[in-house]
């Protein structure tokens, strides 16, 4: 059976008339499968500067529906087109946005092979500095022959569903081979969610610690940012200022105490500063 390649073409934007890559700072795509195997992406994409949405286009080759986005949770409209072979989905509202967020469903990245499931899909995209992927299999359903890539996969469980989870900007592609699981073979998925979640609960306190150890010698304001810098490893002083509502002097004064503390990197980038979390 010949599979017919899915690709996901990222966000390009028109530069001055000509194709180029957008500014990307972080790229965070979800893919949830139903057990009907259709599937529901759910893409986020925060960039290093300020787009106009109208310049952004979102190319599939395959069947979509149900399709929604947004720029911090307000609608953005948009249209789509068919050019050779493939659907364009495009912004029309001609507005400056700093993230974008895609939602739709497609019918056609899950195939069926002798009786397995096999999960496939391509990235290619101008390189994000962080590139998030999820994938949550259907309920019920488990690996097959331990076979799935990239390799470095991080899996858990909460006892119905599997999830897999990769942190690269080096992702290609993805393809996980999965199949129904049957009652015996059930059981340890529950002893999986147990060790997950104590595995969590243990994380969940050892970061506890370390944030406190960080915050100390901070006044309330300063520890505002630190926790938004942790939360947002790669993030702008002027958006830190607008969050928080600080003056640009205020601002200043924060970052350099966090600096001096060896806590995050700054490196100027136009009017403002990138800000990299270093903890």
């Amino acid at each position: 059976m010949k599979i017919k390649l899915i690709i996901i073409m990222l966000l390009i934007i028109a530069l001055s008339g000509a194709a180029g890559a957008t500014p990307i700072s972080s790229y965070s795509i979800k893919f949830d499968i139903s057990n009907e195997l259709s599937v529901t992406e759910y893409i986020d994409i925060q960039f290093k500067e300020r787009v106009i949405a109208s310049n952004l286009s979102y190319s599939f080759e395959g069947e979509l529906s149900d399709v929604y986005i947004y720029s911090n949770s307000e609608k953005i409209n948009f249209i789509i087109s068919r050019e050779n072979g493939i659907n364009v989905i495009k912004p029309v509202d001609n507005i400056f946005i700093d993230n974008l967020s895609i939602q739709f469903k497609t019918n056609n990245i899950v195939y069926e092979l002798n009786g397995k499931k096999l999960f496939f899909t391509q990235l290619t995209a101008s390189q994000p500095e962080i590139l998030y992927i999820n994938v949550m299999l259907p309920e019920g359903f488990g690996i097959t022959d331990n076979v799935y890539t990239p390799e470095n996969a991080v899996i858990t469980s909460d006892g119905r569903r599997i999830y897999m989870s990769w942190n690269s900007t080096a992702i290609s592609s993805i393809t996980i081979k999965f199949e129904q699981l049957d009652k015996e073979f059930n059981i340890f998925i529950p002893i999986a969610a147990l060790i997950s979640i104590m595995a969590l609960i243990v994380y969940i306190k050892m970061r506890r610690t370390s944030r406190d150890n960080i915050l100390k010698g901070f006044s309330e304001d300063e520890k505002k940012v630190l926790i938004y810098l942790e939360n947002n490893p790669i993030s702008y002083q002027n958006k830190i200022e607008q969050e928080f509502h600080f003056s640009r002097a205020k601002m200043t004064r924060i970052m350099q105490k966090i600096e001096s503390k060896g806590l995050v990197e700054k490196k100027k980038k136009g009017r403002t500063n990138k800000l990299i979390w270093k903890r």
